[in-house]
């Protein structure tokens, strides 16, 4: 089912918990800010949660204080990998509030917890909090939130992503695999993990600009897709998850604030 907030004449945003709790829609400044379902996979559209993992993980076996928990044959993606981005956006989500929804990892992920979302929508403002709460044992896990914004809104020339010249990339060996280093920023396209502690702009010349800000560091930008780019507030680094103690909550907020061109 969907629901939706409003904050004024313009603007809102919409989510179907059915799928993930995922963002179909938001309007910001009467624009139309996200990439929509069309034809596009479950991966390509729309703005939705990541958890407990970002990205991809290629290790199968997570230990867990001590305790190995083997997840062979869970969530395979066509190459093999773990299914990218988390178990969240493929589970069944509940509203437990007013722009506020909760999900319960459930097996085959072996750890339990649980996921909530939280919106609150302004003028031109749009404010996402998550937080992933562990169950009743250790865990790890990462959190994050993955946006598809459109490439042209509906005037003004093609979108660009500025993003801090001192910002840092994640270092990878000649298979992808992350080394545990940091680099300087290559050039676009991207499809990188960025370490920086300054807010990321998307400007759409003719239009606007749309700055997130969010309390993590890190944040996966990928703008090599012809529709859409991602500019992708993340808790950690690729492949690395944060231990947590039975209990324990990590949370991610993120804020999208809007400015027309004057």
């Amino acid at each position: 089912m969907r629901s939706q907030n409003r904050a004024e004449p313009g603007d809102r945003v919409s989510v179907d918990a059915i799928d993930g709790a995922r963002i179909t829609e938001l309007v910001l400044g009467h624009h139309s800010m996200l990439v929509p379902h069309d034809s596009h996979d479950a991966l390509g559209w729309g703005a939705f949660v990541m958890a407990p993992w970002t990205g991809l993980l290629r290790d199968r076996t997570l230990t867990v204080a001590g305790q190995p928990y083997p997840l062979s044959g869970s969530f395979p993606d066509s190459a093999g990998h773990l299914a990218h981005h988390g178990v969240a956006r493929g589970s069944a989500w509940q509203r437990i509030g007013d722009g506020a929804w909760r999900c319960e990892m459930a097996p085959p992920w072996p750890l339990g917890g649980s996921v909530e979302q939280r919106l609150w929508l302004g003028a031109g403002h749009l404010r996402i909090e998550l937080c992933l709460i562990a169950g009743d044992g250790p865990m790890v896990a990462a959190l994050g939130w993955h946006p598809w914004f459109r490439r042209r809104l509906d005037v003004g020339d093609e979108v660009q992503v500025e993003v801090d010249p001192a910002a840092q990339q994640q270092q990878r060996d000649s298979r992808g695999v992350p080394t545990g280093s940091w680099e300087r920023l290559s050039a676009p396209p991207w499809d990188e993990y960025l370490r920086t502690g300054a807010p990321v702009t998307l400007r759409w010349p003719g239009a606007g600009a749309l700055q997130i800000c969010s309390t993590t560091e890190y944040l996966i930008a990928y703008t090599a897709h012809p529709d859409g780019v991602c500019a992708e507030p993340v808790t950690g680094p690729a492949e690395q998850l944060a231990e947590m103690a039975a209990g324990e909550q990590l949370t991610l907020i993120i804020d999208l604030r809007w400015k027309p061109e004057t």
